[in-house]
């Protein structure tokens, strides 16, 4: 089945609401940069993957916070969610270009604040479904991906209702929509101008990041993709419910 068969178009959608974040120190991801090679430790101060960097190292070099001031920090904002319902929060935000970006409540808004003080820069909620309404994974919260394609930032998302969105990360625009047709439990993956993403089928699918929709292939794995890839020296590892998969250009290696 083509990206063109699968494309569901739906119209931008935004609500307004607050945000829950907590700062512990003013200004402690002021510095941006672009995002490091696939497998670089951050040090630059942007956050651009939920683990850090393309290979999930949970690492930074940043000095701001140490020990020796840990215990003098305190409290600069507090983002209150209660505007959600039946929030469960499990998604680690993203920084990116002077922005926090992450996504709350059953329907998964995506949401765009300044660090500095927690004001919401923008949000953006995916149109009602009915797919939405039956959905098993509605509180699961998972998080966004982002790429920087010819200077421009872009973010994307799948929501409980399965559908994979791509946005603005500036302004928070809907661009595109991919319906999965499958179950969907981890996040999208951006590394090296794709988007990738595994679902409950086993597939993993491999779209070109941009403004515009365009698949580039589908690939079976032949059993249900739960969590998000990695990249790292090269090589991209994607675990499945019962193998993980070690994928690198020009490889002759069979499963084993």
């Amino acid at each position: 089945m083509t990206g063109q068969d699968r494309q569901s178009r739906m119209p931008a959608t935004r609500a307004w609401c607050w945000l829950a974040l907590v700062s512990l120190a003013a200004g402690a991801c002021a510095q941006t940069s672009d995002a490091g090679p696939a497998g670089s430790v951050v040090t630059e101060g942007d956050w651009a993957y939920i683990g850090g960097d393309a290979g999930s190292q949970r690492y930074t070099e940043l000095t701001q916070i140490n020990p020796g001031n840990f215990d003098q920090l305190e409290v600069d904002w507090i983002w209150d969610g209660s505007a959600y319902p039946n929030v469960n929060a499990r998604a680690t935000p993203i920084y990116v270009n002077g922005k926090l970006i992450s996504v709350a409540g059953e329907k998964r808004h995506v949401i765009a604040t300044d660090p500095a003080s927690g004001k919401v820069l923008w949000d953006w909620v995916e149109p009602e479904t009915f797919r939405w309404e039956y959905s098993m994974r509605k509180n699961h919260g998972k998080g966004v991906a982002y790429a920087n394609v010819d200077g421009r930032d872009i973010v994307y998302v799948v929501t409980p209702a399965f559908f994979l969105h791509a946005l603005d990360a500036e302004t928070g625009e809907h661009y595109w929509t991919y319906d999965t047709f499958a179950a969907v439990w981890a996040s999208p993956f951006a590394a090296d101008g794709k988007v990738y993403l595994g679902d409950e089928d086993g597939d993993v699918v491999v779209l070109r990041a941009g403004k515009e929709l365009e698949e580039i292939g589908e690939y079976t794995l032949g059993a249900a993709v739960y969590s998000t890839p990695v990249v790292y020296d090269g090589v991209m590892y994607i675990l499945t419910r019962n193998r993980i998969w070690a994928i690198q250009e020009g490889a002759q290696g069979e499963p084993l």
